[in-house]
């Protein structure tokens, strides 16, 4: 069994023209619909990757499958980054510091590219204060908040505006230090045994269905009468008009035999 021929590394600058290169074409590389028509668009544009890359690098003559493999491990490469520093963001503390994660120009365009695939979703009901936008303390003015607090003025307002007496009917207190739980077992004050009236007009309503199929064949009546009406109309001028013909050839009839004459 013959040995898989070691192909050489990858220089910075090859990758930096594949990851260009299928950035270009990253609307068919990264369709992920499986079909017929998708996988041929993706080998044409594997093999247009391919032809490009050969013709532009100083290096050795790359594969398809060396194009395509070193493309796939440098996808799984940032889903590690990314997979690495998630954890530790959202990790409970402990365990030492692990520094942000920075990739390079090209890297990161290609977590731009997989970024969905990479990072997920984002919650939106995992936590109530991670999406509230709240104003940082440097834009807050401290100045003026403690110039409010040392005016002697406006702490004399605010004490007297405390102490002022509020209007009884704005809130209501109840007394509950009578309360037992004894009183669970009384009956229905008398306000919620009354009945409310619920008039309601019977003649609207249909009683039975005897009543609605006569209000049926009352309407198909109406109905047909309408259209015997109506039919009565259009064979009334239909018979004018047979008459105004008659006429009108019986007057050509009389007009020909004066000519003949």
């Amino acid at each position: 069994m013959s040995e898989r021929k070691r192909e050489s590394n990858f220089t910075n600058a090859e990758i930096d023209l594949l990851l260009h290169l299928c950035n270009t074409n990253k609307k068919i590389l990264e369709n992920k619909t499986t079909n017929a028509v998708t996988w041929k668009e993706k080998i044409l544009a594997w093999e247009k990757i391919h032809t490009q890359f050969n013709s532009t690098t100083d290096g050795p003559s790359r594969s398809i499958k060396n194009l395509r493999s070193k493309y796939d491990s440098m996808k799984k490469e940032v889903r590690k980054s990314v997979a690495k520093q998630k954890k530790y963001v959202t990790g409970t503390g402990g365990g030492p510091f692990i520094s942000e994660v920075k990739l390079s120009p090209a890297l990161e365009q290609l977590h731009q590219n997989i970024k969905l695939s990479s990072d997920g979703l984002i919650c939106q009901f995992d936590s109530d204060s991670s999406h509230i936008n709240l104003k940082s303390t440097e834009e807050l003015d401290f100045s003026i908040m403690m110039e409010e607090i040392d005016d002697p003025s406006i702490l004399e307002e605010n004490i007297l505006d405390n102490n002022s007496p509020t209007n009884p009917t704005d809130t209501i207190r109840v007394n509950f230090s009578d309360y037992n739980a004894t009183m669970l077992q009384t009956g229905k004050p008398k306000e919620l045994k009354s009945k409310i009236s619920t008039d309601i007009v019977v003649d609207q309503l249909p009683t039975s269905s005897a009543s609605l199929f006569e209000k049926l064949v009352e309407r198909e009546l109406n109905l047909l009468g309408k259209k015997e009406q109506e039919d009565t109309i259009e064979h009334q001028l239909r018979t004018k008009k047979l008459k105004l013909e008659i006429e009108k050839l019986e007057l050509e009839i009389l007009l020909l035999k004066k000519s003949t004459v």
